[in-house]
């Protein structure tokens, strides 16, 4: 059953993702940058969509991909879609611990900051995913992490001021998620910077709404770039807050 909190934002989450200007181009940055980590030939490949919300990666992936479903365990986030000419496959309401999906069906599974959701179940959920891809599939997915202490505290101040965050949810450790990850049958584990000022300041405008009504597409465009060459540059990549992960399912015997 979806959880109350899920249901409760969907509307502010989905509009902010959808019909906000400053949000909307972040997260169609963010979901290029997932994109291009899948290491295969997206024309041909399946792709999921997991913890999708209301699917925003479908505006940038859905002519890219030969398939892409949207699974989420919210139906009413799910009903927030964009447009028609952006529709996923399918949509699939349903709880990522147990997917009503058959073994070895994906050649990619995308979770855009999802798993944090989950702190308890986040090994139930990689297995899943492993379950469920093809073997040498792919796992891509960005998280917020708390490995650096300035990042970790900020992100608690935010957690008390904002209603808009799951109480079970916080930042993860890159350590942590690693051995996560290698129990779940999966190799390859790769972690990229990502998220700085941009993430910050129009990433999520439903929780942050300082800049909520930017519409100014140039300080925008700027923002977004800072984010783009921010993993680039000496000492200031150490203050990303998330990072983009990515791993490649084996089967367990």
């Amino acid at each position: 059953m979806p959880k109350p909190h899920y249901d409760f934002i969907a509307e502010s989450y989905a509009t902010a993702r959808q019909k906000n200007i400053a949000n909307r181009q972040y997260y169609d940055f963010w979901s290029e940058q997932l994109i291009r980590a899948i290491p295969c030939n997206l024309a041909e490949a399946t792709v999921l969509d997991c913890m999708s919300g209301s699917c925003e990666l479908a505006r940038i992936a859905h002519n890219r991909v030969g398939k892409l479903y949207a699974l989420d365990v919210s139906r009413r986030i799910l009903l927030f879609q964009t447009t028609d000419d952006v529709q996923p496959t399918a949509k699939i309401c349903a709880d990522a611990r147990r997917l009503p999906l058959d073994e070895a069906t994906f050649d990619a599974v995308v979770i855009r900051r999802g798993l944090h959701h989950v702190p308890d179940a986040i090994l139930m959920v990689l297995q899943e995913i492993n379950r469920i891809l093809k073997p040498g599939g792919w796992l891509i997915c960005s998280e917020p992490f708390d490995d650096n202490p300035l990042i970790n505290l900020a992100r608690n101040l935010l957690h008390i001021l904002s209603p808009q965050f799951d109480p079970e949810e916080r930042g993860l450790r890159q350590e942590e998620l690693k051995k996560l990850f290698a129990q779940a049958g999966f190799t390859s584990f790769e972690t990229f910077p990502f998220g700085y000022l941009g993430y910050t300041l129009i990433g999520n405008v439903d929780v942050l709404p300082l800049f909520r009504k930017l519409h100014n597409r140039q300080a925008i465009n700027i923002l977004i770039e800072m984010d783009r060459i921010s993993p680039s540059i000496p000492v200031w990549r150490h203050l990303a807050l998330a990072r983009i992960i990515r791993g490649q399912a084996t089967k367990i015997s």
